[in-house]
């Protein structure tokens, strides 16, 4: 196998990782290491030359490039490997003594090894293995998983071991600043797709990482860093096929890992959404953006809506667009519509880049509905007349919903309609023929009570007069004023009748 070695000004750093190299419990005619000296000279041709000097055993090779880069000494690496498979291992880490052998034990067809990560201080302080890389991969030591399962186990360059033509069938993209071994191992899965098996800590398989400051990936936050190079990676990740559903997933959270750093620069910064928010979108990266993840912890702003998206409701399209607007990040609380309201999901965009969480919230009902004291009137579009029986002999009428004003209308509607409902009282279960001139004068109040007339034509064609009509047992209230009612019609003469 291959250890690929790049090191920039690493004339101080690199006794110690060729040191832990050549200490392998792995024999040394099992692997070779190649060192790619990028960038400016130092003097680290001398310190290379006094590792051979005292591990005359170790096969070291090395590789010179004037342009310095990462991801381009990477490169130049894997062109110069000999070996079948490679692993990566930066200038200023080290390994333990059982690194590379704990590797090719735990690897296999399809399967790659991944070994856990410790952080080591300048301060002497032991090792530890409280990291994003490690908390995962422990419990789950010597189990071969999905790497979707674990992404971060593909994040960092090194504790892996590949075999070479698959590493060199994709490059690291040299035009990235940082976070190109995230783009690099996400075109390897896309290749070919892969399962993990993280390394057991008994096998002595553990990647010692010297935590130091301004390295690259522990630069000082600002936002060239923490947001510019951050999108540069996502715009990268964006632009792959990602065909398989695995790729995808992996993908997602790639974007999702670089969207957090971003996020943890806009806690600080609050003021640079709208200037992020800004780059995204000249990048076209919207819909690769998860909002809510960047969004996340910086709401300041609460909007408590009575509908609100994904429900298809003009209120909620109304309340997201002057969020929008407003370009500031909020949190909104609004009301489950449930089966009142169908959802349109692809209404969620208009919003999206100014919500962190949306709350929708269902009051349970704690009292009882109140039923009203009068039976409910009908709409006025369902209006029935009120109920006209006869009494045992078959002369007598009774009007039971007209004292109440039950069966009319509540608001004012057609007086035509109510008229005809007090004639159907009067005049029996087959109401008014249409040969029955109703009409109403435009002085009569519609509100409940009620006044209605109905023409005297009517009652006396059906022998029902005023003195009849009450002696027969007609609602006392009906005949009251009848002589001195009309219509605007000067040739009918009307019958005013008005109910308690």
């Amino acid at each position: 196998m291959t250890v690929i070695v790049p090191s920039y000004l690493g004339a101080k750093l690199l006794p110690t990782s060729l040191g832990s190299l050549a200490r392998q419990t792995l024999a040394p005619r099992e692997f070779e290491v190649v060192v790619v000296l990028n960038g400016p000279e130092d003097e680290s041709r001398t310190a290379i030359d006094d590792v051979r000097t005292a591990f005359p055993e170790l096969r070291l090779r090395i590789v010179e490039a004037s342009t310095a880069g990462a991801g381009n000494a990477r490169n130049l690496g894997l062109d110069a490997a000999a070996g079948r498979s490679v692993t990566f291992v930066d200038a200023d880490d080290e390994v333990t003594p059982g690194y590379l052998k704990a590797l090719l034990a735990h690897a296999g067809l399809g399967i790659v090894p991944v070994a856990s990560v410790a952080d080591v201080t300048d301060g002497g302080a032991a090792p530890t293995f409280d990291n994003y890389l490690s908390n995962r991969l422990l419990a789950r030591a010597g189990e071969v998983t999905d790497p979707t399962q674990i992404p971060s186990s593909l994040g960092f360059v090194a504790g892996k071991i590949i075999p070479t033509a698959v590493a060199r069938a994709s490059r690291f993209d040299t035009t990235l600043r940082s976070g190109e071994d995230v783009v690099y191992w996400f075109d390897v899965f896309e290749a070919a797709p892969f399962r993990i098996r993280p390394v057991a800590l008994d096998s002595d398989g553990v990647y010692l990482r010297h935590v130091v400051a301004n390295s690259i990936s522990r630069q000082a936050r600002s936002y060239d860093f923490s947001v510019t190079q951050r999108l540069d990676v996502i715009e990268r990740l964006w632009s792959r096929p990602a065909e398989e559903p695995r790729s995808r997933k992996l993908r997602a959270s790639f974007i999702s890992g670089q969207v957090s750093l971003v996020n943890a620069h806009l806690r600080v910064e609050p003021d640079d959404h709208t200037r992020v928010v800004e780059d995204i979108r000249s990048r076209g990266l919207e819909d690769a953006i998860p909002w809510r993840r960047l969004n996340a912890g910086i709401a300041r702003d609460l909007g408590i809506l009575y509908s609100f998206l994904p429900y298809a409701d003009t209120s909620a399209l109304v309340a997201a667009r002057r969020i929008r607007d407003r370009g500031v990040v909020v949190d909104v609380v609004s009301n489950k519509m449930g089966a009142d309201k169908p959802t349109d999901w692809s209404a969620g965009v208009i919003a999206r880049e100014n919500l962190e969480h949306r709350h929708h919230h269902r009051h349970p009902r704690t009292t009882p509905r109140q039923q009203p004291p009068y039976p409910p009137r009908p709409t006025n579009d369902h209006v029935k007349p009120p109920a006209c029986r006869q009494t045992r002999d078959g002369t007598r009428l009774r009007i039971d919903s007209l004292a109440t004003g039950g069966g009319l209308p509540r608001r004012r509607r057609s007086r035509e309609m109510g008229a005809r409902a007090i004639a159907c009282a009067l005049l029996g279960p087959e109401g008014p023929s249409d040969a029955d001139p109703v009409c109403t004068p435009s002085h009569v109040d519609c509100r409940p009570p009620i006044s209605v007339v109905v023409t005297r034509r009517v009652l006396d064609h059906r022998g029902l007069g005023v003195r009849r009509g009450r002696r027969h047992g007609v609602h006392p209230h009906v005949g009251a004023g009848l002589a001195d009612r009309s219509c605007d019609r000067p040739h009918d003469r009307r019958a005013h009748t008005e109910p308690a």
